[in-house]
């Protein structure tokens, strides 16, 4: 068989090996203990498949990131939210620097909460980005979120705000700032959190609003990001 036809056959061959490995990763995430739901999304540069994987154990729900290369399924806890939450909107996004991206939304399962009637934040994203200047360079978490609108009947203060945490697998969480409603981006150095997102680690992000009207304070839902440190 010459090089061509080799190519060829390669080709043809090539979607029925994806969909054994597809089978095979759903096959294995079914098994998963706990299991309530997840959702997978292939690496276009790397051909690896990636999972988030959502579990109840006892009173709490956690979050996992599982990855497949075809032969090892690893996975890595991404976050226990130390209550019953119901997790949706996941999003997988591929950067040029072959770095994944994972977001999602958390709802309380509680319905007469006061939190329902806050909005979300919605299009919350993190990256790693490098500003370059003269004689150095500095990384920094790159936070981007939608304008936020709040259209309760009650006037809000300008003091109303986003709270943003900070947490990686093991490590508990930190404030790393909080930002006024009108704002829509955020951004904080890598080496200020080494303690917390160790290189290869995954950071994890939450952002969550604040609304102030009067004496009263309302805290809305957290919507959630990742970012892998390479």
């Amino acid at each position: 068989m010459n090089f061509i036809n080799f190519f060829f056959t390669i080709l043809l061959l090539f979607p029925a090996l994806q969909a054994q490995e597809i089978n095979r990763l759903e096959e294995l995430l079914e098994n998963v203990p706990n299991l309530v739901d997840y959702s997978y999304s292939t690496n276009p540069y790397t051909n690896t498949m990636d999972a988030l994987v959502v579990t109840e154990e006892k009173d709490t729900t956690k979050v996992y990131l599982y990855s497949w290369d075809g032969y090892d399924l690893k996975h890595e806890l991404i976050e226990d939210t130390n209550e019953k939450k119901e997790i949706e909107n996941i999003q997988f996004d591929y950067l040029n620097n072959e770095t994944l991206q994972v977001t999602y939304d958390k709802q309380d399962l509680i319905t007469n909460s006061p939190m329902q009637a806050v909005p979300r934040v919605t299009g919350f994203g993190a990256t790693i980005v490098t500003n370059r200047f003269i004689d150095n360079r500095e990384e920094v978490y790159d936070l981007r979120w939608d304008r936020y609108v709040f259209t309760g009947p009650q006037l809000i203060s300008t003091a109303s705000f986003f709270e943003i945490r900070l947490t990686s697998p093991g490590s508990q969480q930190v404030i790393v700032g909080n930002v006024p409603l009108r704002e829509t981006r955020f951004s904080t150095p890598v080496f200020k959190y080494n303690n917390i997102v160790p290189r290869g680690a995954t950071a994890i992000f939450f952002i969550t609003p604040f609304i102030i009207s009067g004496s009263t304070t309302l805290q809305g839902v957290a919507s959630t990001a990742a970012v892998r440190r390479i």
